[in-house]
């Protein structure tokens, strides 16, 4: 609800306080991220000013992932394309942050043609990547906040078509 958003905020700012409640780096980053992923107001004034204090490798991923999760259907097309290219610019760890980012549930609707592009580029996935990248695709992004009948369907179908992928667990 909104109430619980806004509610995140007070936390992150440091105004509501619960008793023997931390909030270290990374609760910090999942607070702003789930603010980003719920289009909260200053969601990219939130990311830049805790990148700036986080300023080590993690708070670079951690920010992607933030990135990635704002509900942008542009961006969400250009992180996509940067999970699934055979091109990789960025470390495969530094692409799982922002895979982890990418599915949230509050964003069903804009994220549905992410569910057949997620079978369309599995095989490949599997055929031009390590294991390790492959696993993190298939598991973080197979796309279950979406249509659970759909997406079951689909994974039925996949499975059947591509029996000659050893590497799929």
């Amino acid at each position: 609800s909104d109430d619980s958003i806004n509610d995140l905020k007070l936390i992150l700012d440091g105004k509501m306080v619960f008793e023997n409640l931390v909030i270290d780096q990374e609760k910090r980053w999942d607070i702003i991220t789930k603010l980003c992923a719920y289009n909260f107001s200053d969601s990219k004034d939130l990311i830049n000013k805790e990148e700036n204090k986080d300023i080590g490798d993690l708070g670079k991923k951690r920010a992607f992932a933030a990135n990635v999760s704002l509900p942008d259907t542009t961006e969400k097309y250009k992180y996509w394309n940067m999970f699934v290219s055979e091109k990789q610019v960025e470390s495969s760890a530094y692409l799982r942050y922002g895979m982890e980012g990418f599915f949230w549930h509050k964003q069903k609707d804009m994220l549905e043609p992410y569910v057949e592009k997620f079978f369309t580029n599995l095989k490949n996935i599997y055929e031009t990547k390590d294991i390790h990248y492959s696993s993190h695709y298939s598991s973080i992004l197979f796309p279950m906040t979406m249509n659970a009948k759909k997406t079951l369907i689909q994974t039925e179908s996949f499975m059947n078509e591509n029996k000659d992928l050893s590497k799929l667990c």
